[in-house]
Formats: C-alpha cells, sequence, structure tokens
C-alpha cells in the first residue's frame, strides 16, 4: 500500500471516528438534559437514566480519533 492511499484510508477513518465521537457527546448530552428535567420537575428517577456505560463508549471513540491523527502526521511526514 502506498503513502498516499494509506494516508487516504486514515483519514477516512479518522473521519468516522470524529463521527462517532459527535454523536455519542450529542447522546450524552440528552441523556444529561432529560435527566436534569426529570430531577427538576420532582418525577421519579431510576437508574436506567443514568449514563449506561455511553461515557465508555465515548472514550473508546476519542481514543480512536487521536489514534488516528497521531498515524495520519506520521505517514505525512514519511518521505
Amino acid at each position: 500500500m502506498n503513502k498516499e492511499s494509506t494516508l487516504m484510508m486514515m483519514e477516512a477513518e479518522r473521519d468516522q471516528a470524529e463521527l462517532r465521537v459527535l454523536a455519542q457527546i450529542n447522546s450524552l448530552r440528552n441523556t444529561l438534559n432529560n435527566l436534569e428535567n426529570v430531577i427538576k420537575n420532582g418525577e421519579a428517577i431510576s437508574e436506567s437514566q443514568g449514563l449506561q456505560g455511553n461515557g465508555d463508549y465515548l472514550d473508546i471513540y476519542l481514543t480512536k480519533l487521536i489514534t488516528y491523527n497521531k498515524v495520519i502526521e506520521q505517514v505525512k511526514n514519511i518521505k
């Protein structure tokens, strides 16, 4: 695989990881907003209204995004 195709593949993977990070941020934001509304309205809350491991997914995709960014920089520096 040549440098250009490797770079294209890594950039595509990075873009997907970035979209997943943004989607997880939106999901977490929605979950927290819903929980805040339930509490403010004095409604009964349950454990299922928590993050339920969604923070783990954010960490996974964030790590992938960081890794792809590092790999892309390394590939760009190959002569």
